[in-house]
C-alpha cells in the first residue's frame, strides 16, 4: 500500500512543478539555470504574488524541513538580474510550521489536508528500526502526501513552508525570485536553488479545463479530459452533474479526482484523463462540468458544460441455424431462426460477402419485420463466394451477428487454359514465368506444373492457388539435363480445372565447364617449339585456349585459339625466344563460354643455338724486341674466358694463352723465332658453355 500511495502521490508532483516550470518564461539572467533540488512557481493575482515550491526528493525535503528556505527577490532591469541584488522577502528563512501552527490552521478543521501534512512531519511510523527498505518507503510516502496536501491547500502548503505571498510588489514590474536552502554557512548543504520571474503588468489567467466528447454507456456515463494539456495546468479535479438542464450543479466527489497512468487502468488511454458515473439509468440526460485545482490550491472556473446520458448497449440474442440454398438463376434463399424475442427487439438485416471474415454488405436497406424467417437474394454472385449472415437489432440500434452460412452455388463449367506463358532460366536457377490473365469473372487464379522431359508426368509446384500471372521458381542447374518443361492450370472460384496450356520448353544456363585437356607431346627444334594435345572430352567444347607466360613471370597470355573437333591438337610456337623457360597450359571453352580446369602444366626450356660475338680488330705486329704484340677489341660484358690460339708455318693451331673477362686488350708473344711465320685467332667461351666463333685469323713473320 505504501508504494501505491508513493507512486500516486510523485506522479502529482511531476504533472505539475517539473512540467509546468519547463513552460514558465524566463528572462536572460545567466544564474538563471534549472536545477535539480528545488522548483519554484510564481503567479501575479492582481495585487501580490504567490510562490510555491517544492523540494524533488525526500532528501532535499528533509534538509528543507531542518533549515529551511530562502526566498530572495530582484528587480530586472533591462532584461538583466544582478546576481548580488536578491533580497530576502523574510528575516528569517520561512520554515516548516510547529505542530502548534499545524493547530491553529487547522482549528475549524475544515480544511482536513492540514492534518494530512501535519501526519507527514509529525506522525509515528508503524515501520521498522531494521528495515531499511521499508523505511526508504515510508519516507517516500510522506514526502509524497506532503507535497500533495500542498498543492491541494494553501494553509497545509504554508504550514509545510512551502508556500509565500508577497504583498510589497508595485505594478507593471518585472520580478525575479530565488528559492534556496538555508543551510547554514558553516555546515555542508544542497546548493541547489530556483528562479522564476513575474511580470506585474495583468493577473494570470487561469484557463478552465476542455472536457472531450463524453462516452455513452449501458446505465453510466464517462467523462474524457485530454492528459497532456491539463497535467501541466492542474493537480486534481472536481466533477459535476445538473439534472435540471444546466441551472444547477451538484459535485459528484468530495475527494479532488486524479488518474495516474498505471498499468492496471487498462480500460483508460495513457492520453486523456476518464471519470465514470454510474447512473444506472438510460436516457435520463445529464449535463457535465469540470473544475480543475492547480498547485496554488485555487480551483479554476468551470468548464463547458457537455450534455450525455446512459444508452442502452444490451443487443438482442443473434439468430440461429442460418441456411443458405441455391435457388438457380442467381436467386439464394436464406433463412433462419430466433426462438425468443426481447421486448425491446426491432427485426432483421441480412448481409453478404465474398470473404468469410470481412467486407458484408447489406442486402436489406429497412429493418425486416420481427416475424420475418425467410429472404431471397436475387442477385447471388454466380462466379464467386457468397458467404450470408443475419444480424438481430432492438429499437436502439444494438445488433447481434449470427454464424455464417455459405451460399454454394453448382458449377461444373472449367476455366479456359492460360494462354500466352514464356519464360527464362537465370545464371542462379531462378526462372521466371508469367502468361495472359484470363477473362473469367470467377477465376480464382493458377497452379504451375513442371517436369524434366517432354514426356514425363507433370509435378504441381504450386500447393496453393496461385493469385498473379508471374511465378518464380528455383531449379538446380548441376544436373544432367539440359532443359525444363512448364505448363499452367486455370482454376475457378468452385475449384474447377481447366485444361493445360501450352508446353513451354526452357533451356538451363550451362554452368559446368568442361573436362580439362591433356599435354600428349612436344618437340623442341632451333627454337621452334611443338606441342600436341589431347582434346576436351565435354561434347559442348567448342574452342581450346593455349596459354603461355615466362616461368614465374607476368601473367599468361593466349598464343592460340582452335576451333578444331579432331582429338589431337598440335601447335608450334615460333614466337619463343632461345635460352628462356616457358610455361604452357591449355584450357577448354563449351558453348556458354566456361573454361575449363587448366591442364598440367607443361615447363620447357628453348636451348640457344646462336654464337656469341666473335672477337673484333685483331691485330699482330713486332715490337722493338721482335717479339709479337697482339691487340684485340671484344666490348661485351659477361662472365667469359678470351682463349687465343696460334699456328706456326701453316700448322695446327694450338692454344697459345687464355684471359678472363675485364683483361687488357692486348698480349706481347715471347715464343716465337726468327725465320718463321705465325698466325693468331680468339674464341670466346662463357660460363654457361656457349661460344662465339673464331675471329678473323691474323698473320705476322719474324724476320
Amino acid at each position: 500500500m505504501k508504494i501505491v500511495r508513493f507512486y500516486w502521490c510523485i506522479i502529482l508532483f511531476a504533472f505539475f512543478f517539473i512540467q509546468a516550470h519547463a513552460q514558465a518564461p524566463t528572462a536572460p539572467d545567466s544564474l538563471a539555470q534549472p536545477r535539480d533540488g528545488l522548483r519554484l512557481l510564481a503567479r501575479y493575482t492582481g495585487h501580490s504574488v504567490l510562490l510555491r515550491w517544492a523540494p524533488a526528493s525526500p532528501e532535499h525535503w528533509l534538509h528543507g524541513n531542518r533549515y529551511g528556505y530562502w526566498l530572495e527577490r530582484a528587480s530586472v532591469r533591462k532584461g538583466y538580474v544582478d546576481p548580488a541584488s536578491y533580497l530576502p522577502l523574510t528575516a528569517q528563512p520561512i520554515r516548516l510550521g510547529t505542530q502548534e501552527d499545524f493547530k491553529k490552521a487547522y482549528a475549524d478543521g475544515k480544511n482536513p489536508y492540514v492534518a494530512v501534512a501535519a501526519q507527514t512531519v509529525f506522525g509515528k511510523s508503524a515501520v521498522s528500526a531494521t528495515n531499511l527498505t521499508d523505511q526508504i518507503a515510508d519516507l517516500k510516502s510522506r514526502w509524497g502526501f506532503a507535497l500533495l496536501s500542498a498543492d491541494l491547500s494553501q494553509p497545509a502548503a504554508q504550514s509545510l513552508g512551502l508556500s509565500f505571498e508577497d504583498t510589497g510588489i508595485e505594478k507593471d514590474q518585472v520580478y525575479a525570485y530565488r528559492i534556496r536552502f538555508a543551510t547554514p554557512d558553516t555546515m555542508p548543504g544542497l546548493p541547489d536553488q530556483d528562479y522564476f520571474f513575474v511580470k506585474t503588468d495583468f493577473a494570470a489567467v487561469v484557463l478552465p479545463p476542455r472536457l472531450m466528447a463524453p462516452g455513452e454507456n449501458e446505465g453510466s456515463v464517462t467523462l474524457f479530459w485530454e492528459r497532456e494539456w491539463h497535467q501541466q495546468h492542474f493537480t486534481a479535479y472536481f466533477v459535476e452533474r445538473s439534472d435540471d438542464e444546466g441551472k444547477t450543479y451538484r459535485r459528484l466527489n468530495q475527494t479532488p479526482y486524479t488518474l495516474p497512468v498505471s498499468d492496471s487502468y487498462s480500460s483508460f488511454g495513457s492520453k486523456e484523463f476518464a471519470y465514470k458515473d454510474s447512473t444506472g439509468r438510460n436516457y435520463v440526460p445529464a449535463w457535465y462540468r469540470l473544475i480543475g485545482i492547480d498547485a496554488f490550491g485555487m480551483q479554476s472556473v468551470p468548464s463547458l458544460p457537455v450534455r450525455a446520458m446512459g444508452r442502452d448497449r444490451t443487443p438482442p440474442a443473434p439468430p440461429e441455424n442460418v441456411r443458405a440454398e441455391y435457388l438457380g438463376q442467381g436467386k439464394m434463399n436464406i433463412t433462419w431462426e430466433k426462438s425468443s424475442l426481447e421486448p425491446d427487439f426491432a427485426g432483421f438485416h441480412v448481409v453478404r460477402s465474398s470473404e468469410v471474415d470481412s467486407r458484408y454488405q447489406p442486402l436489406t436497406k429497412t429493418v425486416l419485420p420481427k416475424n420475418t424467417r425467410r429472404f431471397t437474394d436475387e442477385k447471388a454472385d454466380e462466379d464467386g463466394s457468397n458467404f450470408y449472415m443475419v444480424i438481430a437489432v432492438d429499437t436502439a440500434g444494438n445488433g447481434s451477428v449470427s454464424l455464417y452460412s455459405y451460399g454454394h452455388v453448382t458449377d461444373t463449367l472449367p476455366p479456359m487454359p492460360p494462354t500466352g506463358l514464356a519464360g527464362s532460366i537465370d545464371t542462379n536457377g531462378v526462372v521466371r514465368l508469367r502468361w495472359n490473365l484470363g477473362a473469367e469473372r470467377d477465376l480464382k487464379g493458377y497452379t504451375v506444373h513442371y517436369s524434366n522431359a517432354a514426356d514425363h508426368e507433370l509435378v504441381c509446384i504450386t500447393p496453393e492457388t496461385l493469385l498473379d500471372t508471374v511465378f518464380l521458381d528455383t531449379i538446380p542447374l548441376n544436373t544432367l539435363t539440359e532443359k525444363i518443361y512448364y505448363r499452367v492450370v486455370s482454376v475457378d472460384m468452385r475449384g474447377n480445372h481447366s485444361a493445360f496450356s501450352s508446353l513451354l520448353e526452357l533451356s538451363k544456363p550451362d554452368t559446368i565447364p568442361p573436362s580439362p585437356p591433356l599435354f600428349s607431346d612436344y618437340q623442341i627444334d632451333r627454337g621452334r617449339v611443338r606441342i600436341s594435345w589431347a582434346a576436351s572430352s565435354s561434347e559442348d567444347v567448342v574452342a581450346h585456349r593455349l596459354l603461355r607466360r615466362e616461368s614465374g613471370k607476368g601473367d599468361w597470355k593466349m598464343i592460340f585459339k582452335s576451333t578444331s573437333k579432331d582429338p589431337f591438337i598440335t601447335y608450334t610456337d615460333t614466337s619463343a625466344t632461345p635460352g628462356s623457360t616457358y610455361e604452357y597450359q591449355v584450357l577448354a571453352e563449351d558453348d556458354a563460354r566456361l573454361l575449363s580446369r587448366p591442364s598440367g602444366l607443361l615447363s620447357l626450356k628453348i636451348p640457344d643455338f646462336r654464337l656469341k660475338p666473335a672477337v673484333q680488330n685483331l691485330t699482330a705486329q713486332l715490337d722493338d724486341q721482335k717479339k709479337v704484340l697482339i691487340r684485340w677489341r671484344y666490348p661485351y660484358t659477361g662472365n667469359y674466358r678470351l682463349v687465343l690460339y696460334k699456328a706456326v708455318e701453316g700448322g695446327q693451331f694450338v692454344t697459345c694463352s687464355a684471359f678472363q673477362a675485364g683483361h687488357a686488350s692486348e698480349f706481347v708473344d715471347t715464343d716465337v723465332r726468327t725465320g718463321r711465320q705465325y698466325e693468331y685467332t680468339f674464341k670466346v667461351i662463357y660460363e654457361d658453355g656457349k661460344e662465339s666463333a673464331f675471329s678473323p685469323v691474323c698473320m705476322v713473320k719474324v724476320p
